[in-house]
């Protein structure tokens, strides 16, 4: 075991992954590691959008450095967004708390049907309490009757943008919905949603300090989950022969959609199935032993890795690591999040390059490189965000159509839909293109400031074919 450490680079020899470079969070120390097969685990990049219900810890970067070095990164614009987290409240939060999404079964998500009686209660002036029972707009139970507050996590996400689009947040900022509870206590009584409940309101208490069980709690859509990541094969192995990939690290499983616990799901599948079996697949053509960190590979990438930690410290600039990081995440946030547009799309990929150059000529990065350094970590991570974006926006950008976390607002059925006039779906819901995009595309690096390049794995369905959601 080597805890405390962190993976800066994968060891290539031969086209093969044979080994790792970490540096020693505590000590600075960069250490080289050889292996026969290389098994990174080590989660998805909802990071990049800064804010977000992950650890502050998160990253993509040992993803990212094998896909540098040639692992292909698949579907990265698939990202869920969870819809009940608890509201930004402010410029300086690092990151934003979940609230289980067991909430919607009780709970009734609604906003006030007018603009001013938000502002209101954005402002002070009124409280949930006051907006009557017919002023209120249960939006999901009008919007999906069939499924009301029960709908997919990615519709419930856009309906609560779309009414605070519409000046109908509650929160301070604008961006929040209320779950009332009132309801389901009247039915079933304070004591039995407590026994449901209590442990999360009274989490939600303790971050907001008001009592859910007396007024309304207040959600907001964040990002929680990507089902992009490296491409992996059934066995698990990326197109770099040696390096599997598993859980939310690689792209598998969940499609441009994600249900409730479906990562669990992967975590155990993946490792404690799936693995075990498939990795002796790829070991059983390798000799044990054969590459040792005595190859001149090993070594080659060890100086790469202390170069970069040098160029990093060296830049000795004005601005900290946050502040990129924050800026970053905010432009990905507003125009690779929720709702993408072709325009927002190019104006993130023309953007994103001015923040790459910024970050490498004046980030600053207090202490040194020989011990601890939270900076240093976090700045290391955000220049692999800073990039990783790019290929994220490039994905959105060429998949002209919605899908699941993946929407276009240039793409959503509208009334002049023969799908909407017959009553199969409705206006605003996601319109795929399933006879131009029906495959994962599979991005490979190319160099610097160059796009990258994209492979097509087809999808072909033989037992079931794609259909169009409809939750009316």
């Amino acid at each position: 075991m080597h805890p405390r450490t962190e993976m800066l680079d994968l060891v290539v020899v031969e086209g093969h992954a044979k080994g790792v470079v970490v540096r020693n969070l505590s000590t600075g120390e960069i250490t080289t590691h050889a292996a026969d097969a290389v098994i990174l685990a080590t989660g998805g990049y909802g990071n990049v959008f800064y804010l977000s219900t992950n650890a502050m810890g998160c990253n993509v970067m040992a993803a990212f450095r094998a896909h540098k070095r040639g692992a292909f990164m698949a579907n990265p614009c698939y990202t869920q967004i969870h819809p009940t987290c608890i509201p930004v409240s402010g410029d300086y939060q690092s990151k934003l708390t979940l609230m289980s999404e067991s909430l919607r079964n009780d709970g009734r998500i609604w906003v006030p049907k007018s603009a001013e009686d938000a502002q209101a209660i954005r402002e002070g002036k009124k409280t949930g309490a006051d907006i009557p029972e017919d002023e209120r707009d249960y939006y999901l139970e009008r919007k999906y009757p069939s499924f009301g507050n029960l709908c997919p996590r990615d519709i419930a996400s856009r309906a609560a943008k779309e009414c605070c689009d519409e000046g109908r947040g509650v929160a301070t900022t604008g961006l929040g919905v209320f779950l009332d509870f009132e309801d389901a206590i009247k039915r079933d009584g304070e004591d039995a949603i407590r026994a449901r409940y209590g442990n999360l309101f009274q989490m939600y208490e303790k971050i907001v300090d008001e009592n859910p069980y007396k007024r309304p709690m207040m959600i907001y859509p964040a990002v929680h989950y990507t089902m992009g990541g490296l491409w992996v094969d059934y066995n698990l192995m990326s197109n770099l022969p040696g390096l599997h990939v598993l859980g939310e690290a690689n792209f598998s499983d969940h499609g441009a959609n994600r249900l409730g616990a479906s990562a669990l799901m992967q975590g155990l599948a993946d490792g404690y199935f799936v693995i075990p079996s498939t990795i002796a697949v790829y070991l059983a053509e390798q000799k044990p032993g054969a590459v040792t960190t005595s190859h001149p590979e090993f070594k080659k990438v060890e100086n790469e890795v202390k170069d970069r930690l040098k160029s990093l410290m060296d830049i000795k600039g004005t601005k900290s690591v946050d502040s990129f990081h924050r800026e970053l995440g905010l432009l990905v946030w507003d125009k690779c999040g929720m709702a993408r547009d072709r325009a927002g799309l190019e104006e993130a990929l023309e953007r994103i390059p001015e923040i790459r150059h910024e970050f490498w000529t004046n980030v600053r990065i207090p202490g040194s490189s020989s011990g601890l350094n939270s900076e240093l970590e976090k700045a290391g991570r955000v220049a692999d965000f800073i990039e990783f974006a790019e290929v994220l926006c490039h994905d959105a950008l060429a998949r002209e159509e919605s899908c699941g976390g993946h929407f276009r607002t240039e793409h959503q059925f509208t009334e002049a839909d023969e799908e909407v006039q017959d009553g199969t779906t409705q206006t605003g819901e996601a319109k795929r293109h399933d006879d131009h995009y029906q495959y994962v595309a599979a991005w490979e690096h190319t160099e610097p400031g160059q796009p990258p390049n994209l492979h097509k794995e087809e999808l072909i369905f033989e037992e079931v074919k794609p259909s169009i959601r409809s939750y009316k």
